[in-house]
């Protein structure tokens, strides 16, 4: 992880930017200041964010489906159409 320093400038937004956080929604601010972002995401996104790394699997077999079918039906029709 690469770390970035904020010149003064930048630091003094950002402390107020989390203050007015602080002030106009507590609970969002609470939720965000916790340490770990895996939980944060958790109860944002809920059963969502557990599904996510059984996604790519599921839509690669879908596309390759999709394909052999569509495949499938213009040789049909290929052999329907020339005879």
């Amino acid at each position: 992880m690469i770390e970035m320093r904020l010149s003064r400038e930048e630091q003094r937004a950002l402390e107020e930017i989390e203050e007015r956080l602080a002030f106009e929604d507590p609970d969002l601010d609470a939720l965000l200041a916790r340490p770990h972002q895996d939980e944060t995401s958790m109860l944002l996104f809920g059963e969502a964010c557990r599904k996510v790394h059984a996604v790519p699997g599921q839509v690669w077999r879908i596309a390759v489906l999709l394909c052999v079918s569509v495949i499938l039906i213009v040789v049909g029709l290929l052999l329907t159409t020339s005879s």
